[in-house]
Formats: structure tokens, sequence, C-alpha cells
């Protein structure tokens, strides 16, 4: 490869191994091939396509490539380096599904807003977010984060899509235990799904501590914060459930 041996080719797809022996590595510096020697076989061919860890860290990646995340049914599967016209942008999401969508990183930051009773959130996609696509999916959606370093994003209106799960908003509360117990007794809450962003605690410690009625309304509390105070949705889903981010 660095000889310059290489046929005459269009293009290259590298998928360099992220192990080494039975240890998984998380860093483009330990891929086998070296990542050197990658940018170097990019510099022979007119595109290069390398398929990476999808938590592949920003700091890492070479001056001159643009950097696909690839999600499936919920899930940020993959990151593809993309050297030579094959580059969309500096960074972009690809979304597959019964619609495939690519959209692009931001150029201006996510608009912020209030968050409200009567207002629909939206969880995006995992790919969008890695993409630093949020701003693409505000203006997609007429919403706004209600915190610039929080991934969920609010609008007055539900939209139906393929790339965020959404939940009605119905009630927001400085974090209490106490005072969710008390509120999901008054709203005879049976099934509840619990989420998180931005939470210091995992959700599903505390769901011992939640008072349920059997046969009652099933309902979504999303825990998270805003600035640095701590506070609880109670609302209901509205998309179908696709698997979670890891958090």
């Amino acid at each position: 490869m660095r000889e310059g041996t290489l046929p005459e080719a269009a293009a290259a797809f590298i998928d360099p191994a992220r192990r080494v022996g039975a240890r998984r590595v998380f860093h483009l510096d330990q891929v086998q091939p070296p990542l050197a020697d990658i940018v170097a076989l990019a510099a022979q061919l007119p595109v290069t396509g390398v398929k990476v860890m999808p938590g592949v860290n920003d700091g890492e990646l070479p001056a001159d490539c643009g950097v696909e995340f690839v999600s499936h049914e919920g899930v940020c599967k993959e990151a593809v380096l993309w050297f030579g016209p094959a580059i969309w942008h500096r960074r972009w999401a690809t979304i597959l599904g019964t619609e495939t969508i690519q959209a692009p990183t931001d150029v201006v930051s996510p608009p912020l807003g209030a968050i409200a009773p009567g207002m629909v959130l939206y969880e995006p996609d995992p790919a969008l977010i890695r993409a630093h696509a949020l701003a693409w999916m505000c203006a997609q959606l007429g919403a706004h984060l209600f915190d610039d370093q929080i991934a969920y994003l609010v609008a007055p209106a539900w939209r139906p899509v393929s790339y965020a799960q959404s939940f009605t908003i119905d009630e927001v509360w400085p974090f209490s235990l106490k005072r969710l117990n008390g509120r999901l007794a008054a709203l005879g809450a049976g099934t509840l799904e619990l989420k998180k962003r931005g939470f210091p605690v995992p959700p599903e410690s505390l769901r011992s501590q939640l008072r349920t009625t059997p046969g009652g309304r099933p309902l979504t509390v999303i825990f998270t914060r805003r600035g640095n105070e701590r506070i609880m949705m109670i609302g209901r889903r509205l998309s179908i459930r696709m698997p979670d981010e890891g958090e």
C-alpha cells in the first residue's frame, strides 16, 4: 500500500480491524492498518471510504475527510470516513429505513427557547446527534432546544417523522420524587416509560419508588435538566418505540 503497488481503481472501501487480539479498540490511532497508512491510500485514489466506530472522537478525524453517521432502526450502527468527491459535508447523518434520510451538519447553532406543557418533545435519532445535525432537525420541525447541552427538541405541534421519537409534554416540574408520586397518583398512572438525558440518576433505579395503579394509564416520565436545574416531564408517547441510545 505504501509502495504505490495498488491496481488502478475508481474507489476503495476499507474496513480496518477494531480489535487487538481479543480487545476491542475505540480510537482511530489503534485500528489496523494504522490510520496513517489509510490516509496515504486515500491520497492515491479518487474516492475512499473507511468504516470506523460510531463513537469516533471528533478530535481524531483527519482534516481532509468527511464523516457520515449511519443509523438503522434507531441505532447508530457505523461511521464512515470519506475522502475525495464523496464528501457531501464535513459531517452528515444517513438514516436507513422505509425512507432514507440524509441530514447535513449544523451550519448554525440550533435555536433555544422555552419548554412548557402542551408542547411536543422530540428525541432525535442518535446519528443526527452524532452528526451535529440538530439545527437541520429544528428547521424541519419548527422546533428548538430548551438547553444547548441537551439533545431534546420541543415544538408547539406534532409532526410524525421517522428520525425521532416523540412525546407529548403534559406537565413540567422541578425534580422531586414526592411531587412525582403525587402527580402519578392524581393521573392514575399505570405502566411507566422512564427516559432521561443529562440527568445524573439512572431512571430504573427510581422505578421501585414510583407509585403506580394496576390497570392505570400508560405514561412517560422524562428526567433531564435545564441549565443547572433538574426537571421532570410527564407525558405520553406519540411515536413507535425505537431502541434507545446508550445514556
